[in-house]
């Protein structure tokens, strides 16, 4: 909606102001802003009206400065010192990459060796995301995440509670796919078996048959506060919510900081690694990126304040089991044209890999 509203400014000013037809200057405003982020992107320079008029040509400087004037007017362009010239906003990056980027392919020489590249070894989803990552980093100079599929429709059938030794109790959860890893819980006293009956027939008649979801943890939280527990109880009740993620939980990778560093300034480059260590907040903001279509997401898109400063380009991918993505995370000032192409190519690739492995 905000672009959609920026370009009807600009569209509006431009017919009050001239008296010729709308749609010719918007053209020609929208040419200009696709000359200075692409300007930018090359030289990582402020771009200047002179420079715009050697690639436009046809139309004064006189004019084009007016036109940057304007695109800065309305938030798309902005100039970091009087006398420079112009530089993208974010608003910018997000209008070139929504209305303005031409879409295009790897070129095939390209595509057949990332085919090759992620064809070689064993065809399995953790190795075949590593290698893809490797790949995405190389091609674009950004750090990769990948995370593998969220198996879909995975359901709590049973939870059972173990009493393994004095104050050592076992947790174990049966779901539609077969038994979790079992995890310990010590306590500094023991859980009443009262109490542990009480949490185990709690647990199993609220939420047996559940789909084993963000939804269903939050539930059980909800659960242990209802039964006024001990410190024991719900140091156990913990237990089995962990239990849980350990069951739907999904394998991030990591690639790419080394490129990362390189083509960042030192702040980005600083809070993408931050978030780059949190396995978590990555599984969160991939989650975000389902689908067949290449998303990007820019600045406050992610919804992380690490990312304001950053571009996430991601698509997801399929595999029998369920659906998981890959994306890069760059520098606000990418060739995004190269990077969307990228991605879509090799998260395309991996489902039908993935596929292939399974037929």
């Amino acid at each position: 909606m905000l672009i959609e509203r920026k370009t009807a400014i600009i569209i509006n000013v431009m017919i009050q102001r001239s008296g010729v037809k709308g749609m010719e200057i918007g053209d020609r405003r929208n040419e200009i802003l696709r000359i200075v982020v692409n300007g930018y992107v090359e030289s990582g320079e402020p771009v200047g009206s002179k420079a715009v008029a050697e690639k436009l040509g046809g139309v004064s400087s006189a004019t084009i400065r007016n036109d940057m004037a304007e695109l800065e007017r309305v938030g798309l362009l902005e100039q970091p010192h009087t006398s420079s010239g112009r530089v993208p906003t974010v608003e910018a990056y997000r209008l070139f990459v929504t209305r303005l980027m031409p879409r295009a392919q790897l070129p095939e020489p390209v595509r057949s060796e990332v085919l090759a590249e992620l064809k070689s070894g064993a065809p399995s989803a953790s190795t075949l995301l590593e290698r893809a990552g490797q790949l995405l980093s190389r091609m674009t100079e950004c750090a990769s995440v990948a995370i593998t599929p969220y198996v879909k429709g995975l359901r709590l059938l049973r939870m059972n509670l173990f009493v393994a030794d004095s104050c050592v109790y076992v947790v174990v959860a049966v779901t539609s796919d077969g038994v979790s890893n079992p995890r310990s819980c010590r306590t500094r006293s023991e859980v009443s078996p009262e109490e542990l009956h009480a949490l185990s027939k709690a647990i199993n008649e609220r939420f047996a048959d559940r789909e084993i979801n963000a939804a269903l943890a939050e539930d059980m939280t909800k659960l242990s506060r209802e039964l006024g527990l001990s410190g024991e109880g719900n140091a156990l009740f913990a237990t089995a919510v962990a239990t849980l993620s350990d069951s739907a939980e999904s394998s991030v990778y990591v690639g790419g900081v080394s490129q990362l560093l390189h083509r960042a300034d030192a702040l980005t480059a600083h809070r993408v690694v931050e978030l780059l260590d949190k396995p978590d907040a990555i599984s969160g903001l991939l989650r975000r990126i389902q689908g067949r279509e290449t998303k990007v997401l820019l600045g406050a898109d992610s919804e992380d304040e690490r990312l304001s400063d950053a571009a996430v380009i991601g698509c997801g991918y399929g595999a029998p089991s369920g659906e998981g993505s890959v994306a890069l995370i760059g520098p606000m000032r990418l060739n995004y044209g190269d990077a969307v192409a990228s991605v879509d190519f090799i998260a395309k690739t991996i489902s039908e890999l993935l596929s292939d492995e399974y037929r």
